[in-house]
């Protein structure tokens, strides 16, 4: 009985130390010497900044066109009751997969009604018009797969100059209408959702997700096939999709669409609608494709109307596997691709999407609420402190009020705390910044926290990718912190005041190389937020009157106000209470 017992407490020992090697290496190796490839702590940290901005971008419209490469596959919903738009030259649903949008101008750019003759043609700028596309996601302004005599530029997918639209002669032109189709999801449908963005046809890298690893390279030449494999593309991942009981997939270009695969299950056809020809109506082509992304831009932050639910505790990501996705082309070396991964590889990670879908749905963790929250904590403040305009005294106050939340102030005479009387660095006169960093570190992370008990591996990795980008933020603005205190004058050892009353070269300097190290960092954290062009200059707010705050105009014309000025002698809007 000892014996097996002991037998039994090895074996649970060599799993374990197994199950780490796992972790740490992202192998598992089996007993016929075989390796599978998994996803690792270590890949994990290395990669940690490219998983950050991941999460943050997913189902977004900004993060995704600008990391356009796409190496993630999660798991997500679209909920009952969300509307879907399709344009087409038929009035009847499709019996094949077909591609959803969630805007109303994406489907209808698909849904143009034309005249077509075989005569004469006259050349105008803004596309082929001849024939509207039926609705496929291809390039705006490219010719749809059923235009076979389209001048097209081979190396770009782009028709090969301006457009034809036909001259009608008498009795020559045959109507192309266009309909317009409104669908609702019946159900909740299980989608897979690429991110970056996947249904950009190009060479570039932004197919690398559906035909390397979903199709397994087997879609074949693109330049030979229009448009582009879509149909062969399409028809392989809802094969596979439908196996594992989904009901299409998400992809993003100038907009979000669904691939839905079977038209007959999960959604309801509302209507199918006729659209006007040109000649009836003022607005031109150049008008929809405007109305198209701006539709499209209304979805940076995200689709909305919770159209889009992600299961980002279930996300397989590229950058958690121990494989090399750096770009062939020397030019693009920001662009990831699965173009130099080894067959092998590509088939394990589709095995863990496969495994990710076919689990229920836990929805476990928000992720990219987490990042968000440290996004919009550090970002503007960031942007202020790289900024060449920004002074020495903000400088100093905008690093105090980043850093001083997680430092406890030395205790005076006079205070009153029912806390334990324990000695704080700065009280015993000590300059160690550990303690402070850790707490800066965890600190937005400690939400997720509560729910330990839930975490499968994807959100151990996730948390852990996490915890790097914030310690690599608390890290950088506490040693900047420790350079000014030390650089301060007349700030005694173990001091906790920076001193600008006086300030020095040395203390100019010390600003001078904390912005070049903010700025160092900033690149390292490579947030789209930062790239967003604000109305406000970084040392200003978009401001409109908030209790107890604000004068008539801050009502009345909201607008930017600088940090300075905003204060509590602003504040003639209020009318407050006579105090009797």
């Amino acid at each position: 009985m000892i014996r097996t017992t002991a037998i039994n407490l090895l074996a649970v020992l060599a799993a374990a130390v197994r199950a780490q090697a796992v972790a740490s290496s992202g192998y598992m190796v089996h007993n016929d010497y075989t390796r599978t490839m998994l996803p690792s702590s270590a890949s994990a940290i290395d990669n940690a900044h490219h998983i950050f901005n991941q999460l943050n971008s997913a189902g977004r419209q900004w993060g995704s066109s600008l990391a356009h490469n796409g190496v993630g596959f999660f798991p997500a919903i679209v909920p009952a009751g969300t509307l879907l738009y399709h344009g087409d030259h038929t009035d009847q649903p499709p019996t094949h997969p077909e591609w959803l949008a969630f805007d109303v101008e994406h489907a209808e750019l698909f849904a143009v009604s034309r005249l077509r003759s075989s005569g004469t043609t006259r050349r105008v700028q803004g596309g082929l018009t001849n024939q509207a596309p039926a609705q496929k996601p291809v390039l705006i302004g490219a010719p749809s797969h059923h235009r076979g005599d389209a001048a097209e530029d081979s190396s770009h997918g782009h028709p090969a100059g301006p457009a034809s639209v036909p001259e009608c002669p008498s009795g020559g032109c045959r109507n192309i209408r266009g309909y317009f189709h409104t669908y609702q999801a019946s159900r909740d449908l299980r989608v897979l959702y690429l991110d970056g963005m996947a249904a950009a046809k190009t060479t570039m890298g932004t197919l690398d997700s559906q035909d390397l690893v979903l199709c397994e390279d087997k879609i074949g030449n693109l330049s030979d096939s229009f448009p582009f494999g879509e149909d062969k593309r399409a028809s392989m991942i809802c094969e596979m999709l439908t196996d594992w009981g989904y009901d299409g997939f998400v992809r993003m270009e100038g907009g979000f669409e669904l691939v839905y695969c079977d038209f007959s299950a999960g959604v309801s056809f509302l209507s199918a609608r006729r659209t006007f020809y040109p000649q009836d109506k003022l607005s031109d082509e150049g008008q929809q494709i405007f109305e198209v992304f701006r539709a499209a831009a209304e979805h940076y932050d995200g689709i909305g109307a919770e159209r889009l639910r992600i299961d980002f505790s279930s996300m397989v990501s590229g950058w958690l596997f121990p494989i090399n996705l750096t770009n062939a082309d020397p030019d693009r070396p920001e662009l990831p691709r699965f173009s130099s991964v080894k067959q092998p590889e590509l088939r394990a990670i589709k095995s863990q999407v496969s495994h990710a879908c076919t689990l229920p749905r836990r929805f476990t963790v928000d992720w990219q609420a987490t990042t968000d929250m440290i996004v919009k904590r550090f970002s503007r403040r960031f942007i202020l402190l790289t900024s060449p305009n920004c002074s020495l005294y903000n400088f100093i106050e905008e690093i105090e009020s980043a850093t001083l939340t997680y430092v406890d102030a030395p205790r005076r005479p006079g205070d009153t705390s029912s806390l334990p009387a324990v000695d704080s660095p700065i009280d015993r006169g000590e300059v160690s910044i550990t303690e402070e960093v850790l707490q800066c570190t965890e600190h937005f992370l400690l939400p997720s926290t509560k729910l330990r008990d839930l975490w499968e591996t994807e959100d151990k990795l996730i948390h852990l990718a996490i915890e790097t980008v914030t310690r690599d933020i608390c890290t950088v603005l506490f040693s900047v912190r420790a350079a000014l205190l030390k650089a301060s004058p007349d700030t005694k050892s173990g001091g906790f005041r920076i001193n600008t009353a006086n300030s020095t070269e040395e203390l100019r300097d010390a600003v001078k190389k904390g912005r070049h190290e903010l700025r160092r960092l900033t690149k390292k954290l490579g947030w789209s937020e930062m790239k967003k062009i604000s109305p406000c200059l970084p040392d200003e707010i978009m401001f409109a009157a908030m209790w107890p705050i604000g004068n008539d105009e801050d009502h009345f014309n909201p607008g930017c106000v600088k940090m300075n000025d905003l204060n509590f002698t602003r504040q003639r809007y209020w009318k407050f209470p006579l105090r009797k």
